[in-house]
């Protein structure tokens, strides 16, 4: 298992991020005014962001949902993040820094890869690229969640609502509606979750070293990323299954443009 002493950086207290702070898409460069005038990142510079989904962990293996709860890799997946940062340094070269949310299976991914791509540097661990936020449906049956965010938009199940043309951000959308402890727990919605996300991304552009061509690690969630990407225009790209342990989505940042080169590239695993 990927040693929990490597040293990190925390960085806390901004998961209330207002939407707005998304601004239009484009299909080929989403966000196109993100970042820009803010004088922290030169126009000329291109960085580039391998946004991974973390591995799997023990909920995910007993199909239980995980959102802000919390679960270590697996003992048979965890050697797989060595792999993923193996086979970016070898395609790619060297990282210049590496963030993850702030729960132990993102850090233990993101500390698996520096491992593997045979990196010194420090993961700096954000809130804000947590999961999203379940409710009280955290820890339950992945389907019992979803059947009952279904069952409000007046379908029988998750399946039904998909087939009718629902997409699963309407569904995440009907979460928090449906969180059976709404006065105890939070519930987000996918514009939430968008907004914090590329309020993450645009820090982490902006704070990276003065590099040239910055390559930035980002250890994040599968839904999480889907609601950026859903934000971006970019949902059409996104598998039906949902973004698979451990992929690799490719972005690059340049004069204030965001763009999504590649969508769960899971051939970094093998």
């Amino acid at each position: 298992m990927t040693d929990l002493t490597r040293r990190t950086v925390l960085t806390t207290g901004a998961l209330a991020v207002g939407t707005s702070v998304l601004a239009a898409a484009e299909p080929a460069a989403a966000n196109p005014t993100s970042g820009a005038g803010r004088g922290r990142v030169p126009d000329t510079r291109t960085t580039t962001v391998y946004l991974v989904r973390h591995g799997q962990t023990w909920l995910n293996k007993a199909g239980l949902a995980q959102g802000w709860s919390d679960a270590p890799l697996t003992t048979t997946w965890a050697p797989t993040a060595q792999t993923i940062g193996r086979n970016i340094a070898q395609r790619h070269g060297r990282l210049t820094a590496a963030y993850s949310a702030d729960m132990v299976r993102h850090f233990q991914t993101a500390s698996g890869i520096l491992q593997g791509a045979r990196s010194s540097l420090q993961v700096t661990r954000d809130e804000r690229l947590r999961e999203v936020a379940f409710g009280g449906f955290e820890g339950s049956a992945g389907t019992t969640m979803w059947d009952a965010a279904a069952a409000l938009l007046g379908y029988s199940g998750m399946a039904a609502a998909l087939a009718a043309g629902r997409s699963v951000f309407d569904l995440v959308d009907a979460i928090p509606n449906a969180n059976p402890y709404p006065a105890d727990t939070v519930a987000e919605k996918s514009a939430t979750v968008a907004a914090r996300m590329l309020a993450a991304l645009e820090d982490v552009v902006s704070h990276v070293s003065n590099v040239a061509s910055p390559a930035i690690l980002v250890v994040s969630s599968g839904l999480s990323i889907s609601c950026l990407f859903d934000a971006w225009g970019q949902a059409s790209r996104l598998p039906a299954a949902g973004i698979g342990n451990g992929a690799v989505n490719q972005l690059t940042h340049s004069r204030g443009r965001w763009t999504v080169d590649s969508v769960n590239d899971l051939s970094y695993t093998s």
